[in-house]
């Protein structure tokens, strides 16, 4: 999406009439287009980075349903995870110790097994709002 505002007139050639022509637009940068009562729609790289941060977290599959079994009932022991997912408890936590790192989930030990909980209400969000879109609602 572009906004297109109203600049001096600038020549260019034409690429098929190979003629002059004028152009009376110019393209604002995203990141300062307002967007209604949000601010703008991007803001800074720092936070544009933030977010590539957050959905390249939420790229890998294991991660996607690890997630979705913690959102069922809420914490789960690593095992079951493994269990509920088909998988070797090596591969869910490696992958639970990268969401872990973002800060989506925590991890409490009791004895030997350690239990995982979603804190992150907004990945709880995101996930919910994915599926709807999957699911064409």
């Amino acid at each position: 999406m572009c906004a297109i505002t109203k600049v001096p007139k600038y020549k260019f050639i034409s690429q098929h009439l190979n003629t002059w022509s004028t152009v009376q637009t110019k393209v604002t940068p995203l990141s300062v287009i307002p967007r209604e009562g949000q601010g703008a729609i991007l803001s800074s790289d720092s936070e544009i980075e933030a977010v590539v941060r957050i959905f390249k977290a939420l790229s890998d599959q294991t991660r996607i349903k690890a997630l979705s079994a913690l959102t069922l009932s809420g914490t789960y022991c690593i095992s079951d995870i493994a269990l509920m997912l088909n998988m070797s408890i090596s591969r869910v936590s490696h992958q639970l110790s990268k969401l872990e790192n973002m800060g989506f989930i925590r991890r409490t030990k009791s004895g030997k097994k350690a239990y995982y909980q979603i804190i992150d209400d907004c990945i709880r969000s995101i996930l919910g709002t994915a599926m709807e879109h999957v699911r064409g609602k």
